[in-house]
């Protein structure tokens, strides 16, 4: 008796201990999708959507046509189609959505590579040999008016690594990855980022990011880093028109976000010292939100400058400056 038992015990043991990881019991992986994983979505009756690349975002969702943003961040690829299909049912009758991580498209589609984001025209494209970035743009049609000045290249770990000191290796999917300055790149052709793009290479241009100005400025509003990085706080606010007559620019606040997440830290920053020359000038990075304070009850300024730039995601950062 005691010997069947064990025997049971045992079987059992080594069913549970034979399946891998990550795998659902019926040969699917079941591995969670994640911040910059890259999918290949179709969905039948539904314009731009007919195998096209989207990469989820630092927030944890992809924008779609006519949903919009979906969360996509911690589901498997089968409840993110799922969700998918619930979505599309607002606006299609029985839609037939397919999603595919871009690394098996390209392994079923031999020689190509995947291009997404901000390139005029986004999806699989054949690559026979390798090409020039330079010439791998110029072939699938450029870039948007909207683009950034990053692309970023992702290439298959048995491809070796990019032939760039900068270039990184995921610690997931053991892909190398490289970002490059585009713009700069189109300055000088001949530098060595113009890098030999290899069949199954993934190549994403980022939109360009915005810094928000707001409070008391001549101008406040959204300004589009098209050509670069980083702007400036004294060429900011030149591009606002300057300050009004009530502002205390030595009271400036820049709200910048933290982690990839909702949060945001406030660096205080005095313009004026910058204006006449007694202190450095700033370096204000995509997404940051500069505020300027009125000389009196800034603090209601601060307040009105966050619930117009996002209302839902600065909830916190809202309360953490009307509490203090």
């Amino acid at each position: 008796m005691f010997k069947r038992v064990a025997a049971l015990l045992l079987t059992a043991l080594c069913g549970a201990m034979c399946q891998q990881p990550g795998s659902n019991g019926q040969g699917q992986t079941a591995d969670v999708l994640r911040v910059n994983d890259q999918l290949v979505i179709s969905a039948s009756e539904v314009p731009g959507m007919s195998d096209k690349p989207f990469r989820i975002e630092p927030d944890g969702t992809i924008t779609l046509p006519l949903v919009g943003k979906v969360r996509a961040e911690g589901l498997t690829i089968e409840q993110f189609r799922k969700e998918l299909i619930e979505q599309f049912k607002i606006y299609v009758r029985n839609p037939v959505v397919t999603v595919q991580p871009v690394q098996t498209v390209l392994a079923q589609n031999g020689d190509t590579i995947v291009v997404s984001g901000a390139f005029r025209n986004p999806g699989i494209h054949p690559l026979p040999s390798r090409r020039s970035l330079l010439y791998v743009v110029s072939e699938v049609g450029g870039l948007q008016p909207n683009a950034g000045a990053i692309i970023k290249v992702l290439r298959r770990p048995e491809k070796g690594r990019i032939p760039l000191p900068s270039a990184l290796e995921d610690p997931v999917s053991k892909m190398s990855t490289a970002t490059i300055n585009f713009n700069r790149l189109m300055e000088n052709p001949a530098a060595a980022e113009n890098i030999l793009i290899e069949p199954n290479d993934i190549l994403t241009a980022e939109p360009a990011g915005s810094v928000f100005l707001t409070g008391e400025v001549l101008r406040p509003g959204a300004v589009a880093l098209t050509d670069r990085e980083s702007i400036g706080l004294t060429e900011l606010v030149s591009q606002a028109g300057g300050f009004t007559r009530d502002a205390a620019p030595e009271k400036a606040k820049i709200l910048r976000q933290i982690l990839n997440g909702s949060k945001r830290a406030e660096i205080p920053v005095d313009i004026r010292s910058i204006l006449d020359g007694h202190a450095f000038d700033f370096a204000v990075q995509a997404n940051d939100i500069v505020v300027i304070p009125r000389r009196r009850g800034g603090g209601a300024a601060v307040r009105t400058a966050l619930m117009w730039v996002a209302p839902v995601a600065m909830s916190a950062v809202v309360y953490s400056l009307v509490r203090n």
